[in-house]
């Protein structure tokens, strides 16, 4: 074999090893890549799972809420009725 066959045949021995080594690589970062979304994709999918429940949570308890009006009514008319036992049984 001439000099330039065997630089020809080594270059192409060095060629397959770095493409090997490219392939690895590639496919090192893909399965990186695969995790990475699969994570977020939890991470989004908990996310709403959560905000989800506190509006609900919010909407059911918050200031404004039905729940809310009725407990104030109720402690409203808890007093009402306090004062008007004391001032029955004051005057009775």
């Amino acid at each position: 074999m001439s000099t330039r066959e065997e630089r020809l045949v080594n270059l192409s021995i060095r060629a397959e090893a770095e493409r090997r080594d490219l392939a690895a690589a590639v496919a090192e970062v893909r399965t990186e890549i695969e995790q990475k979304r699969a994570r977020y994709s939890s991470i989004g999918f908990w996310t709403g799972t959560l905000t989800a429940g506190v509006v609900g949570a919010y909407r059911l308890f918050g200031r404004n809420s039905f729940n809310a009006r009725v407990n104030r009514w109720s402690t409203a008319g808890s007093l009402l009725l306090a004062v008007a036992r004391f001032l029955f049984r004051l005057f009775r």
